[in-house]
């Protein structure tokens, strides 16, 4: 049956030197059992940069919970399933992440004083002079009117004019 480490498990005195802080004596126990760790967080993720990432996160686990570490488990167990976790919540945050394609993002929008003439002229009310603050705008301004001003969508105008309302 094959284990979750080819070699030895670590001396027990680097194992209580790392317990107490030590962290050369927690480098060696790293470096030990990091090749599995390594093996498994790919296996799961399959994105060298995400392993990356899971195994720092599960280095910094580990020692931080080192103290706590009974010796139950062989010590590469212990590591191996706190890496399994990283990698399941890694997983799972990256199925809530959207990516959007680059192509599909739109233009920056345009800055500076020729903008900010352009946006003052644009939040204007159709009435004339009285200016229709795209977010509260007056009770005459319906979200219609600040919605075409702003080129936001009437849900995103009303909205913004609601939360402001509340705050």
């Amino acid at each position: 049956m094959k284990t979750l480490l080819a070699h030895a498990d670590v001396a027990p005195a680097v194992l209580d030197r790392a317990r107490n802080g030590d962290e050369p004596a927690f480098a060696a126990l790293i470096r030990h059992c990091e090749p599995n760790l390594r093996s498994l967080a790919y296996r799961l993720l399959g994105d060298r940069d995400r392993v990356e990432d899971a195994l720092q996160e599960t280095y910094m686990k580990a020692f931080r919970a080192l103290p706590a570490f009974r010796g139950d488990s062989k010590l590469g167990t212990w590591l191996y399933r706190i890496t399994y976790n990283v990698c399941l919540d890694e997983l799972e945050r990256s199925a809530r992440t959207t990516y959007v394609p680059l192509a599909e993002v739109p233009e920056p929008v345009e800055t500076g004083p020729a903008a900010d003439e352009e946006l003052a002229n644009a939040t204007r009310s159709p009435r004339g002079s009285t200016p229709c603050h795209p977010t509260t705008g007056p009770p005459f301004c319906s979200s219609t009117a600040t919605a075409s001003t702003t080129a936001a969508p009437v849900r995103c105008s009303a909205s913004r004019r609601e939360r402001s309302r509340r705050a």
